[in-house]
């Protein structure tokens, strides 16, 4: 998003996801946000599963997982 733009450098690592039917976040727009992201120098973790804009089992599978990981 636009108002991430300012402080991407200082984020921390992030998780991308995305259905693969979502219409809205659809796979040009989580390119874009990954460019601009991966610019700014963020380590960012992509998850694109089954499903449309929705908070699917296999992403929140994968979102426990990354939170997992980040508490290390």
């Amino acid at each position: 998003p636009a108002d991430v733009i300012p402080v991407a450098a200082s984020l921390p690592r992030v998780l991308l996801g995305r259905g693969t039917t979502d219409t809205w976040y659809d796979a040009a727009k989580a390119a874009a946000d990954l460019a601009v992201l991966s610019g700014a120098g963020v380590h960012v973790v992509e998850h694109v599963f089954e499903g449309g804009h929705v908070w699917a089992p296999a992403f929140i599978v994968r979102a426990t997982a990354f939170i997992d990981e980040l508490l290390r």
